[in-house]
């Protein structure tokens, strides 16, 4: 009964079967064009990765690359830890002739009244005491065993400062290029003495109202040390030598 409707129903059921079936053929091929296309459609589907998936990943992802420091080179990296060799410092000299040691940077700027002004800086092969223009003066070189040499602008050897514990005291000695003695301080306990290249004292230094005083053998006040760190970086500043030896001793102490 069914089928009588549907042939009821059929526009073509009056048409020879030829026909008929010619007509139908188009109805088979769309037919087919769906089976087909709804299969592509599922191996497409089955292959792809859930959405789901991917929009759980993105912000884990994100917050995985926010929470990592920024990554720099090696070199970088050992650049930023390494530590600087050129301490903090605010020093005034006053006396004769007054010099400052102030840091700036990654230098020590000695300004020297009534003179060029001079830096203190540091590189591969040690302290440099140059001109603002890169003029070079000296050079200290320390060494394995705590002394330090000082070179001129020609790279000839000139100076040599040793510092070592004689009697509980420390005493530091400047040679010339030749080993002669030049110079000598000895650090006391609450005062250091400065020495010609003998036994002769020239110069007593202690702490007075916050800053180190240096008085001649006469009781004369030489000089006045304020900022100094220690009797010994005090010392090391009195020294009776031009002032960016001076500087290269004082750093070469501080080491």
């Amino acid at each position: 009964m069914a089928s009588n409707k549907m042939n009821q129903s059929n526009p073509t059921r009056h048409l020879p079967k030829p026909m008929r079936q010619y007509l139908g053929f188009p109805n088979k091929v769309f037919l087919l064009w769906l089976a087909l296309s709804g299969l592509a459609l599922a191996v497409i589907h089955w292959k792809m990765p859930p959405q789901d998936t991917k929009i759980a990943e993105a912000p884990a992802k994100l917050a995985s690359q926010q929470a990592q420091p920024n990554q720099v080179t090696p070199n970088a990296t050992a650049q930023a830890r390494k530590p600087s060799d050129l301490p903090a410092v605010n020093i005034t000299v006053s006396g004769q002739t007054r010099f400052t040691l102030q840091t700036q940077a990654n230098k020590i700027l000695v300004d020297i009244a009534d003179g060029q002004p001079l830096e203190l800086v540091n590189n591969a092969n040690g302290a440099l005491i140059q001109t603002p223009t890169g003029q070079l003066l000296y050079r200290l070189k320390p060494r394995d065993d705590g002394q330090g040499k000082i070179y001129d602008s020609s790279g000839d050897y000139r100076y040599r400062l040793k510092c070592e514990t004689e009697d509980g005291e420390v005493t530091c000695k400047l040679y010339d290029g030749q080993d002669t003695l030049l110079n000598r301080v000895k650090v006391k306990a609450e005062s250091f003495n400065v020495y010609a290249a003998g036994s002769e004292r020239i110069y007593k230094g202690k702490l007075k109202n916050g800053a180190y005083v240096l008085k001649a053998e006469n009781g004369e006040t030489v000089a006045t040390l304020q900022g100094a760190g220690s009797l010994r970086d005090a010392a090391l500043l009195s020294m009776p030598v031009e002032i960016p030896l001076r500087a290269l001793l004082w750093l070469q102490g501080t080491r």
